[in-house]
């Protein structure tokens, strides 16, 4: 029906954004870029429909087709924050922090309420080891959604960082039923289940995470940890290998990748 009626109404933007999103939903996600940018093509000063192709892109597997997306986002609006948040974190993924503390820093200047920015930046904070600065983001995320995902999230990983894991639990379940895209959530989720043992459900998570953001090298080694713990020997070879194409430094990758059973050796 998206087809016929685009074919006699080929201009109809809104048609072709909810055409996107339907293809989105009903699993055909590679087809869903096209029709935004002809949408795009359609509304070239409109800076949100760049925006949603590069995030489809990042679901796509695809982290520089969706920098360009989100380039020229900026291009047509310097400060679009949507925009701003998704440069910081292609580039947070690619451990480059300098430069995605400078996009988040843009977005907050802009939106000094945006729980996404604050959410992020506290993301990036804690793969780099800064634990201390990722609690003050989320706590600032917090105080702009109270009783939602990022009051949850900071709840959890306060205990956390307390190293009382086991009772952060509740709070980490009720921010990712709460918002089921939530990755950052469900990757700190994920290992703590890990931690605790519980590999099925911390593989849940870390698949989450990796479907949303396929960019993301930490997610694929921490899912290739817990295939690996799981017996799963192919499927955490997989992982690793996909951790060191992002990463190729990644020194636990490779360990773990070199330690795993041949695939024959296995089959015998």
């Amino acid at each position: 029906m998206y087809e016929e009626d685009l074919a006699l109404t080929p201009n109809d933007y809104c048609l072709r954004e909810n055409f996107a999103q339907f293809l989105d939903e009903t699993g055909s996600l590679p087809d869903a870029p096209a029709q935004e940018q002809k949408v795009s093509a359609l509304l070239p000063q409109n800076p949100m429909t760049p925006c949603i192709i590069g995030k489809l892109q990042v679901r796509l597997g695809n982290p520089e087709e969706a920098e360009k997306s989100f380039l020229r986002s900026l291009s047509i609006r310097k400060n679009y924050v949507p925009a701003l948040n998704e440069m910081g974190m292609i580039l947070a993924n690619q451990r480059k922090a300098t430069e995605a503390a400078g996009y988040f820093a843009r977005a907050l200047k802009n939106d000094p309420g945006s729980v996404e920015a604050y959410q992020n930046r506290g993301f990036m904070e804690q793969i780099e080891g800064n634990w201390d600065q990722a609690l003050t983001d989320y706590h600032a995320a917090a105080d702009r959604q109270p009783n939602g995902p990022a009051d949850y999230f900071y709840h959890a990983f306060d205990l956390v960082t307390a190293h009382r894991g086991a009772e952060a639990f509740e709070y980490f379940n009720a921010a990712v039923h709460m918002n089921p895209n939530f990755w950052q959530a469900r990757y700190t989720f994920g290992r703590e289940l890990a931690s605790a043992g519980r590999m099925e459900e911390a593989l849940a998570q870390f698949s989450q995470v990796v479907r949303a953001r396929p960019d993301f090298a930490a997610g694929h080694l921490n899912a290739a940890l817990a295939l690996a713990k799981s017996g799963r020997a192919d499927e955490a070879r997989q992982e690793f290998q996909i951790t060191l194409r992002l990463d190729p430094a990644n020194l636990a990758a490779q360990q773990n990748l070199q330690a795993l059973p041949a695939p024959n050796a296995q089959a015998q």
